[in-house]
Formats: C-alpha cells, structure tokens, sequence
C-alpha cells in the first residue's frame, strides 16, 4: 500500500455484518500502519462508527492503558460482533506506535432519537451548550433531495416495502453529519 503523505482521510466502507470485508478492511488498516516511515507521515487514526462521540474519554483511556477492555467495552458499548470483527482493528491501532488516535464518531442515539422528535432545526433550542459539544454545529444540514431519495430507496427494501417514517432521514443526516464532523 503507498499513501500520499498528506491524505485528509481514507474511508472505507463495510458491511457491518460481513466477516469477509471486516478481514479486507484489517488488513488493508494494517497495511496503512506499516506503509511509510514514522517521520514522512501523520499518525494514522482509527475512527469507527459504533462507538458514539460520548464515548471518547473512555476510548482514550482504554488507548492509555488506564482502564481494561472490560471497562471500555461496559462504558462504551459496541457492536454484538466487537469480538471477532472490531476488535481486531482496535487493538491493531492499540498497538501500533503508528496510530494516533482512536475516534469514537458516532451521534449519541438519544440525539439521533431526539432529531426525530424535534426536527434538525429543534435540536439547537433544546440541547444544552455540553451537549452540543458532542454534535457538529446546528442545525445540522437537511440532506438533499437526492440523497434522501436514494435513502429512501434503500431503506424501502431493507424494511419488506413498509412505510419509512418521514422523520428517519434526520436521524441518518445526524448520524451522517457527525461522522463527518469526527473525522
């Protein structure tokens, strides 16, 4: 693998439940971490979608050594398949003086919840000033009509064909938006 020596950021997409690409994704990770010299490259950071921003100060503590897997894992949540699929990739960044950081990038449930209870713009009225630090500026952007159509497509066959709640595409443009923000 060669990477520039100034990439902003490299995205891999996953399916969450597919052990092959989890595999595909370890190893071209672990490629990253060991492709340039330490001196001619910026520290590689490991940012996953399943741990929510509230989680970092447990993430960067776990990354420190000051509290175990167990605590992380209890504070911090994670997916059902953490074992066999992140936790590769987690302890890979753990381990490696290459990697700098470990980004917990996701929106917290209860404000994705909340984006669809109040709308994008009712976020900013109702949340408080320590809990916005977790979020990327309000109001978050509506998504376009072409993103919400595609959205809208697929999350129709992902449910049999049953009627999408008009209100989930703000929770995808908060989950969206704060990936984006994180990284």
């Amino acid at each position: 693998v060669r990477t520039p020596r100034r990439s902003a950021a490299l995205l891999i997409g996953e399916v969450h439940d597919d052990p092959v690409a989890h595999k595909a994704t370890l190893e071209l990770f672990q490629a990253l971490l060991g492709a340039m010299p330490d001196q001619e490259r910026p520290p590689v950071t490991l940012s996953l979608e399943f741990f929510n921003t509230d989680a970092q100060l447990v993430a960067d503590e776990y990354f420190a050594g000051v509290i175990t897997e167990q605590e992380f894992l209890s504070a911090a949540g994670g997916p059902g398949n953490y074992e066999t699929d992140y936790k590769p990739l987690v302890e890979a960044a753990r381990e490696s003086p290459a990697c700098g950081k470990f980004l917990c990038s996701n929106a917290p449930r209860r404000y994705v919840s909340l984006s669809r209870r109040v709308g994008l713009n009712g976020m900013s009225e109702v949340l408080s000033e320590e809990a916005t630090k977790l979020l990327p500026p309000l109001p978050i952007a509506t998504a376009s009509a072409s993103y919400k159509a595609k959205f809208e497509a697929t999350m129709k066959v992902m449910m049999g064909g049953r009627p999408l709640p008009e209100t989930m595409i703000n929770a995808q443009s908060v989950w969206d938006a704060t990936m984006a923000w994180s990284v």
